[in-house]
């Protein structure tokens, strides 16, 4: 069936599709996630920032953020969100600050910077903002499901052979 420009992709019953990858034998972690763009706005300044939603516990069980904060906490609350220090550069965007973001689908929301960090991957810290996954839905349109889910295996080799084995 098509699917209008109106719609987006994503994984409705991503709970039941979580703990079949969860039970694969090669897979070490596994998270829902809500991936987006937005224009983040504060004052003048504006940047096109791509959105992480994950669910609080699930912050560092694909890539470990919490150890690479260099400001604030580790923490994604309501309202909250955590950016790259080049980011905070860019845009002269300080800890505890206020900022809004924008998304295509019409969501609007005022967030605080909650913390920063600093993982030495240039595109990461340049233009990526993490949020809760609660925090995510409204902007993206997406009151119960996800855009994906990330999976990180004790083999990166077998990613192919795990994918067709879920398609099946």
């Amino acid at each position: 069936r098509p699917v209008s420009t109106a719609q987006r992709l994503q994984i409705r019953d991503w709970q039941r599709a979580l703990a079949i990858v969860q039970k694969q034998p090669n897979v070490i972690a596994a998270r829902p996630i809500i991936t987006g763009n937005v224009f983040l706005l504060r004052g003048e300044a504006a940047a096109t920032v791509s959105i992480q939603g994950v669910r609080p516990d699930d912050l560092d069980a694909i890539t470990r953020i919490s150890p690479k904060i260099i400001e604030g906490r580790a923490r994604i609350g309501g309202g909250e969100i955590l950016i790259g220090a080049r980011l905070a550069e860019d845009l002269g965007l300080r800890l505890g600050r206020p900022v809004t973001l924008r998304s295509d689908r019409g969501g609007e929301r005022l967030f605080s910077i909650a913390g920063i960090y600093e993982t030495g991957v240039g595109s990461l810290d340049e233009r990526v903002a993490i949020m809760s996954l609660d925090s995510a839905r409204p902007l993206f349109d997406l009151p119960t499901g996800v855009t994906s889910l990330e999976i990180k295996l004790s083999d990166p080799n077998d990613a192919v052979t795990l994918a067709t084995k879920l398609r099946a």
